[in-house]
């Protein structure tokens, strides 16, 4: 389980669709704790990173 977790936080692509996703939930004017209940990546994220 470590070395999938370990990989995920380590992907480029993983978080580059988090920060993706973070622009969409912004233009669509949503938050994005909202937002991240339904994009994965994003989700991780923030659980990783936190919200400002």
């Amino acid at each position: 389980m470590a070395d999938v977790l370990a990989t995920y936080f380590f992907n480029p692509r993983a978080g580059a669709t988090a920060m993706c996703q973070a622009v969409e939930a912004t233009m669509k004017g949503v938050s994005l704790i909202a937002y991240a209940k339904s994009h994965h990546e994003l989700k991780k994220a923030l659980e990783k990173w936190g919200t400002v």
